[in-house]
């Protein structure tokens, strides 16, 4: 964790009150309460933030009282040599705005589904971001889901199959053709975190029809079937 305890009393006459000699990662030494080092240290934070070295073990709060969406980032190892080992939680407060955790040039897993790249945090949300090499933080939490998006199928005089991934920065990739049925009138809503479905539409009349798109933004062929054909509605993610 980049800390280091030294004087650590004799297991028999410590107490959760007991002074221990702590050394920070900056090389500072000050007293504190063996209580003291169990706890994690709240920083509250109302503004865009890129953590620093001395933010580990600590968590960062995005209060209630803020409503406007934030990011909160992770400095690239060449910048901030946080230690291997160290580990930042997030906490997203009661009707707080949205929060990004962002990284830089360095590498940030979603733990259980590796992939990569920045995480929007919800409101009731906590998380923490674990480093686990020079350049590779591993995150997981609850409230988190992907920071990325995706456009998919329409309409350019005919109905389209095509799909245009969108990054974490707001960058829109080129055509993907040839995903699913081309169609047009249909919806489309996250799913699990970090997953999404496109479904229905319209062909040369209403389909029954979805289509899954993975965490790395793969479409998948065509599920038909599922519920009555239409065009023209609306989609949106519930529940937890």
């Amino acid at each position: 964790m980049g800390t280091k305890i030294s004087q650590l009393p004799a297991a028999s006459s410590a107490t959760p009150a007991t002074d221990v000699s702590v050394v920070n990662v900056a090389g500072t030494t000050s007293k504190m309460t063996l209580l003291d080092i169990m706890r994690s240290p709240q920083i509250s934070k109302s503004a865009d933030y890129t953590v620093v070295l001395s933010d580990e073990a600590k968590h960062i709060l995005h209060p209630s009282d803020d409503t406007t969406a934030r990011t909160f980032t992770i400095p690239a190892n060449s910048s901030v040599p946080f230690p291997i080992g160290t580990a930042i939680t997030f906490v997203n407060q009661n009707g707080a705005g949205v929060l990004i955790i962002a990284i830089t040039t360095d590498t940030m897993r979603l733990a259980g589904e590796g992939a990569t790249g920045s995480r929007k945090l919800a409101a009731n949300g906590i998380a923490t971001a674990l480093k686990i090499t020079a350049t590779e933080w591993i995150i997981s939490g609850t409230g988190l889901t992907g920071a990325k998006a995706i456009f998919g199928y329409g309409w350019t005089g005919g109905v389209v199959s095509m799909t245009n991934l969108v990054s974490n920065l707001g960058v829109v990739a080129a055509d993907t053709t040839g995903v699913g049925t081309a169609r047009s009138g249909l919806a489309a809503a996250g799913y699990g975190g970090d997953k999404a479905i496109f479904g229905y539409g319209y062909t040369s009349a209403v389909v029954s029809m979805t289509n899954l798109v993975s965490n790395l933004g793969v479409v998948a062929a065509d599920t038909t079937g599922v519920g009555t054909a239409r065009s023209g509605l609306a989609a949106a993610g519930y529940g937890a």
